[in-house]
Parts: C-alpha cells; structure tokens; sequence
C-alpha cells in the first residue's frame, strides 16, 4: 500500500514539473512574442512616417510644378506679345 501511494506521489510529483515546464516554455514564447508585436508596431510607425513623408514631398513638388508651368505660361504669353509688336514694327 505504501509502495503505491509513493508510485502515485512520484507520478504527480512528476506530471507537477512537467506542467510547471511547459508553463515556463509558454510564458516565454508569449514573452517572444509580445516582444515581436512591439517591433512590428515600430515598424509600422516608421512606415506611417515615411509615408507622411512622402505625401508631404509630392504636395511640395505638385506646387512647384503649378508655379512653374504659370511661369512658362506667363513666359510664353510675353514671348508671343513681343514677336507681335516685332511683326507690327
């Protein structure tokens, strides 16, 4: 009787630490993984922040571009009034 209360002790007492290990094997792979959940969040920030970037240099270029083709508009409305009045002369 007491040989088997001890069998059934050291069987519990064996299941015990393997719980306790898979417990400790889950708590760092949860561990792992909330680290790679942060990094991927700072990743997506940068990517957000380039992007940001990005529609702030196309907004800039795009205004460039209207002042530039209003330059060459006004330029070529000049250009046309002058050969006019050359003609005329």
């Amino acid at each position: 009787m007491i040989n088997e209360l001890t069998s059934v002790t050291t069987t519990i007492a064996s299941a015990v630490d393997e719980q306790g290990s898979v417990t400790r094997e889950i708590a760092g792979s949860m561990h792992t993984a909330a680290g790679n959940t942060a990094r991927a969040s700072e990743e997506i920030r940068s990517v957000e922040d380039s992007a940001s970037q990005s529609t702030e240099a196309v907004d800039e270029i795009a205004a460039w571009t209207d002042r530039l083709s209003a330059g060459a508009n006004d330029l070529e409305t000049h250009v046309a009034k002058f050969f006019s009045r050359v003609r005329a002369a």
